[in-house]
């Protein structure tokens, strides 16, 4: 039975998604979106499941984006997440850097 990351999701999701766009730069396209989830489970994964293989932090990534499909609120991602958060979240290197960067 495949273990569940902790619950982070809901502030993942909040956090993400609970901004709002601001300035002028071109808003995120849907593949900085799914870049932005990908970082997100690969440091969820570095830091709460350190024992997990590329195999099974792959199966995550394709998880999380086939969740991400459902999720009505994460495809405002690129109308709902500045770009200079993206970039800052992009450069995090652990999940509470990259949620503070997306407050």
């Amino acid at each position: 039975m495949a273990r569940r990351f902790p619950n982070r999701d809901g502030l993942f999701w909040l956090v993400l998604c609970g901004t709002l766009l601001a300035g002028c730069a071109k808003p995120l396209n849907a593949d900085e979106c799914l870049q932005l989830l990908d970082r997100y489970v690969t440091l969820l994964a570095v830091s709460d499941r350190p024992e997990t293989t590329a195999e099974q932090r792959n199966q995550m990534h394709l998880q999380a984006r086939e969740l991400s499909k459902r999720d009505p609120t994460f495809g405002k991602c690129g109308k709902q997440v500045p770009r200079r958060k993206f970039e800052c979240a992009m450069k995090a290197v652990n999940t509470d850097l990259f949620e503070q960067c997306l407050m």
